[in-house]
């Protein structure tokens, strides 16, 4: 379980965010929404301790400020929105997620190497392992980047809006990958626009405004908080009764 307590994170000397009690569970899809600038991307940099911050951030009990940068690199896995294009293979990207593991020399080891396979496995692309990350499409770089974070073996993996750049196909292909995460028993965080896509997706909504949230919750339970929606994302989320949908949530803005 990942919790904030009474926390405060700041660029400089300026706050950007405010956080009086939140939790992320395990074996769970926890997503934030929020217009730009409200603390989305700042949420999860203070998770990672990444910007400087007053209260507590909690990694399954354990005070995330205090552990080592290889500590946390065995409980956290993070993706960011933008990804680079470094010159190396599928293969050699993903090993790069088990650094944390190695030892002394950093010499992959049998059972890294056999996170690796699963991973690139798990992320459809054993095909493509010796691929070059420039021969790939979008959307297969992004099941690269993911295949390393899920190579890192952490209990907790946080996503900045991992769907951005992708078409329907792939983002559905992705929110399968993380979906058999948490079924595998680790939580997953990750931010998103898409706000018909996020509400049918997640286990959990957290809502921010301003560097400040709002509400967390269930998106049924969210859905029905009507004016809070409204006054923080200038529209409502509404439960779609028809099947066969894509999504089960639409977007009203009256």
């Amino acid at each position: 379980m990942i919790e904030l307590r009474d926390v405060k994170s700041f660029y400089g000397e300026k706050k950007s965010l405010e956080v009086k009690a939140l939790t992320f569970k395990e074996a769970s899809l926890s997503v934030l929404v929020g217009k730009n600038g409200s603390g989305k991307s700042t949420l999860l940099k203070t998770i990672l301790n990444e910007i400087s911050h007053e209260g507590k951030v909690l990694v399954d009990g354990a005070e995330c400020e205090k552990l080592s940068c290889g500590e946390r690199a065995k409980k956290i896995a993070f993706l960011p929105q933008r990804l680079s294009l470094p010159s190396m293979s599928v293969g050699t990207l993903v090993s790069h997620g088990r650094f944390s593991h190695m030892g002394f020399g950093k010499v992959l080891g049998k059972e890294d190497k056999d996170f690796v396979e699963k991973a690139i496995a798990k992320c459809g692309l054993t095909e493509k392992k010796g691929r070059l990350l420039s021969e790939l499409s979008g959307g297969e770089v992004q099941r690269a980047y993911l295949a390393m974070v899920i190579a890192q073996d952490t209990p907790y993996l946080l996503l900045d809006e991992p769907t951005t750049y992708l078409d329907l196909e792939h983002q559905e292909e992705m929110f399968s990958i993380l979906r058999s995460l948490c079924k595998e028993g680790r939580g997953v965080i990750f931010s998103c626009h898409d706000l018909p896509q996020a509400f049918t997706k997640a286990d959990c909504v957290t809502l921010l405004k301003e560097g400040a949230v709002i509400e967390s919750a269930s998106p049924e339970v969210l859905c029905q908080k009507e004016s809070v929606l409204k006054e923080s994302l200038g529209v409502k989320l509404l439960p779609l009764r028809q099947e066969g949908l894509l999504y089960s949530y639409g977007v009203s803005g009256t």
